[in-house]
């Protein structure tokens, strides 16, 4: 599994109409793999982010034995959830569902400032602009001002013109 491979199942899990534990049980083990496979840029990014992921979730970190709590504690933090619990309850709970996890990760991407990984998550800048005109019309954001705010800011440095129109006509 490479790195490429591991943000194409990432984004294919977030994007899916159909939600499932499993999907996320195997970008966990795929989170392992290439933590595991030695890439020093990706082994970096977990280091660098485990701070804010232990303080979330709990979850101990031991960078010389990473494993699938570590990793789904991981993809939690990511998605914008307390712990795995919290995440697989949202995923197998849709009448709980009020919006999809793809938004509840773009909620947690916008706060960390993580606005390349949002444009990637959303399918890419062919489909950041869509994405942010569907949330917006769909009246995700209405619960949501500064995360809104926040969307603006990120569209406005990835250059994405058409998502800051919706914002422009918010009250």
């Amino acid at each position: 599994m490479t790195r490429a491979e591991l943000q194409d199942l990432w984004g294919e899990a977030l994007r899916s109409e159909e939600q499932a534990p499993e999907k996320y049980e195997q970008l966990a083990t795929a989170i392992m793999k290439v933590y595991e496979s030695g890439d020093r840029r990706f082994r970096e990014h977990i280091k660098n982010r485990f701070g804010r992921v232990s303080k979330h979730t709990g979850q101990f970190f031991d960078p010389d034995n990473f494993d699938i709590p570590m990793a789904r504690a991981f993809i939690a933090d990511e998605t914008g959830f307390a712990g795995w619990g919290e995440l697989i309850f949202y995923i197998e709970g849709p009448t709980e569902r009020s919006v999809p996890i793809l938004f509840h990760y773009a909620i947690a991407a916008l706060w960390r400032g993580d606005f390349t990984s949002l444009e990637i998550a959303v399918g890419g800048p062919e489909r950041f602009d869509d994405q942010i005109k569907d949330w917006f019309g769909k009246g995700y954001f209405k619960k949501e001002q500064e995360t809104m705010n926040e969307a603006f800011a990120a569209a406005c440095m990835l250059g994405h013109a058409p998502s800051v129109a919706p914002h422009a006509a918010a009250p």
